[in-house]
């Protein structure tokens, strides 16, 4: 309890207000911390005798060739709930620091009841992460006993909930004067920030949050499976301002599945989590990515690379990136404009406007990717297997 650490802090706090040294010792009667360095290690006689009568004692200088290791002053005995654990001197004349004593001891004591409660308070943080770990990585066999013990931490898994992951791109410290360690601390500082603002409002919305990773948040949101699944999307909104309201970094946020019990939390999670991964892979400039809008992406994903290569060569042709001959600017421009009448839903209308691209412009580029490829955009099954061609593309640059 009475660490040389903790003994050290309080020796400093002390001497900065009482400009008196100071001499803290352990049960044993030793001093582990004292204004004068040279007496650290040293065994105190005068302390022992406090330690075994509980009284304070006044050493007088005729006291100091009887007594071993000790100097004029006074000593007090310190206690915690309800035991002595040491001692605490005050070196000097004894009619001038005899008034200190009570104050010293009381500060003593109220600093080891302070250190008691964080560690307390650490050790329950420790053991909720621990189990919010095992939660995640679905290390438990008894599901019941499982559940029962996250009672412990209000955490009630009974409710239908659904994952939120939110991953942060986290600053590199290349070419600045912070260290390593430095960005590591700020980085932790901040995200431990945030996940205090979202255990917070996770209280009033009986939801679960914790860190999977040094740059993963996940939330488990209280998810009402009679709702409809539009309604994820403003799920995720109110989380994701929350999280940039207390945040300074850039994040992407993956929303899984609502699926019933223990192992579908864990379902949930991974699912957020494959969002992610697939979302960033696929989408690089998107912010928010939904499990099961990525299920072309997922299968895509699986397949092996050189099949990939061989479908776009076949399906793409000349417009491929890197094709000999190739104009590359006009035929990256090409792509690009598929892209976007795609994710617009094949709507010239809004392709051209997200574009700034007159109609006519926007049919003529239409036109000139069905004359190089052979299939035209607005057909459903040339759509398909040019949407796939694209898709295959983006996996492979990311």
């Amino acid at each position: 309890m009475l660490t040389r650490e903790l003994a050290g802090t309080i020796v400093n706090k002390l001497m900065s207000v009482l400009g008196k040294n100071i001499n803290l010792m352990d049960g044993h009667g030793y001093i582990i911390a004292s204004g004068d360095p040279s007496r650290v290690g040293t065994f105190h006689e005068g302390a022992v005798r406090v330690i075994s009568t509980g009284v304070p004692m006044e050493i007088k200088p005729e006291d100091v060739a009887v007594l071993k290791g000790v100097r004029p002053g006074i000593n007090v005995p310190v206690t915690y709930d309800n035991k002595v654990m040491g001692a605490v001197g005050i070196t000097g004349d004894p009619e001038e620091v005899r008034d200190y004593g009570a104050l010293v001891r009381y500060t003593v004591e109220l600093m080891l009841e302070q250190a008691a409660l964080r560690e307390q308070v650490h050790r329950e943080e420790r053991a909720r992460d621990i189990y919010f770990q095992d939660l995640l990585s679905g290390n438990w066999s008894d599901e019941k006993a499982f559940i029962h013990r996250g009672s412990y931490f209000g955490f009630d898994l009974s409710l239908p909930r659904l994952a939120l992951v939110m991953e942060f791109r986290l600053p590199s410290n290349e070419g600045t004067e912070e260290t390593g360690v430095q960005t590591e601390l700020l980085v932790r500082h901040n995200l431990d920030t945030v996940l205090s603002a979202l255990r917070l409002h996770a209280q009033n919305e009986s939801a679960i949050t914790g860190y999977a990773s040094a740059n993963r948040l996940v939330y488990f949101a209280y998810w009402n499976p009679g709702r409809p699944s539009r309604e994820r999307k403003s799920l995720a909104d109110r989380v994701a301002g929350l999280v940039a309201k207390n945040n300074g970094y850039a994040f992407v946020i993956g929303m899984g599945g609502s699926h019933p019990g223990l192992t579908g939390l864990r379902r949930s999670y991974l699912e957020a989590l494959e969002a992610v991964e697939l979302g960033c892979r696929f989408y690089p400039d998107r912010s928010f990515f939904q499990s099961e809008e990525l299920v072309l992406e997922r299968l895509v994903s699986r397949l092996p690379q050189a099949d990939r290569n061989a479908y776009c060569r076949e399906v793409l042709g000349c417009l491929l990136p890197g094709t000999a001959g190739a104009d590359k600017e006009y035929y990256r421009q090409l792509l690009a404009t598929l892209t976007a009448y795609f994710e617009e839903g094949q709507s010239i209308r809004k392709t051209a406007g997200r574009l700034f691209l007159h109609r006519n412009t926007l049919m003529h580029r239409l036109k000139k990717i069905k004359a190089l490829t052979g299939l035209d955009p607005s057909v459903f099954t040339d759509a398909f297997r040019l949407k796939m061609a694209l898709l295959f593309l983006a996996g492979e640059k990311h």
